[in-house]
């Protein structure tokens, strides 16, 4: 009788044991995986994009209201945005590119916004951007984002002349607010 409680009791142990060391497991994967997230939402965009200087490459994309938008439409000034409807920061920006779009639509540039589809519904990014942007709704291959080599979001960059990349950043006022003496002076001319 002895000899079974002493195993009853050190089968209790090692199962508390077994029990804390699974706990502290699932909390370091738990950690690891909001680093992981958050690097990939909220990462340095400039090594998921063109570099500052490069040229966009061509792309032909159709809007959510049926325009057809190519690099050409890339004027000097405009401001260009990728969401990903899998991307947490991505929805906390729009509220700020809409209110930047407004401003530049008031100033005749070009505002687009990229939505790439993932697990949630596009609808839910489309409605606020489509007040105040032209909105392209694409998959992770679309021809938008390969032309601006999106590896990363939220993206936004402004666009100089002859389509080069003027500016970029995660956040939507970041680049646009570096580059406005610029800008300003070119939308008056």
């Amino acid at each position: 009788m002895a000899l079974l409680t002493a195993s009853v009791v050190t089968i209790a142990i090692l199962c508390a044991f077994n029990l804390v060391l699974v706990l502290a497991l699932a909390k370091r994967v738990r950690d690891l995986a909001t680093l992981v997230a958050q690097a990939r939402n909220t990462g340095n965009v400039r090594d998921g994009f063109l570099a500052v200087g490069e040229t966009v490459g061509d792309f032909t994309a159709r809007t959510v209201d049926g325009r057809e938008l190519t690099r050409d439409a890339l004027t000097a000034g405009a401001v260009v945005g990728f969401f990903s409807t899998s991307c947490g920061a991505c929805r906390e920006k729009i509220p700020a590119f809409v209110e930047q779009a407004r401003e530049l639509r008031g100033q005749g540039r070009l505002a687009l916004a990229v939505v790439v589809t993932g697990p949630d519904d596009p609808a839910s990014y489309v409605e606020p951007l489509e007040q105040a942007a032209h909105v392209v709704v694409e998959g992770h291959d679309g021809l938008v984002g390969s032309a601006f080599k999106v590896g990363a979001f939220p993206a936004f960059c402004v666009i100089g002349d002859h389509a080069r990349v003027l500016a970029v950043s995660a956040d939507p006022g970041e680049a646009a607010h570096a580059h406005a003496p610029a800008l300003l002076g070119r939308a008056g001319a």
